[in-house]
């Protein structure tokens, strides 16, 4: 049997490249700071989308669970 040299190559490449080396790092308090700023304007971008859209999403929950009435005033086009 012949073995390709050039794949017995490409392991010990990848094998070195897995190889984990140490990391100095330093995660100041700002970082966590920074990271909760993030999750507070992820949460009111959304509250603040839900309200722009929140007749529309009223009308598809109820329609979702079945609660809309012949004259719901949400619904454009019901008398």
């Amino acid at each position: 049997m012949s073995k390709n040299p050039c794949s017995a190559g490409l392991w010990l490449v990848a094998l070195w490249l897995a190889m984990p080396e140490p990391v100095f790092a330093y995660l100041d308090p700002g970082t966590g700071s920074m990271f909760l700023q993030g999750l507070i304007a992820v949460i009111a971008a959304t509250l603040a989308a839900a309200s722009v859209y929140w007749r529309a999403l009223r009308g598809f929950v109820r329609r979702l669970m079945g609660k809309t009435s012949p004259s719901d005033p949400d619904q454009p086009g019901r008398a």
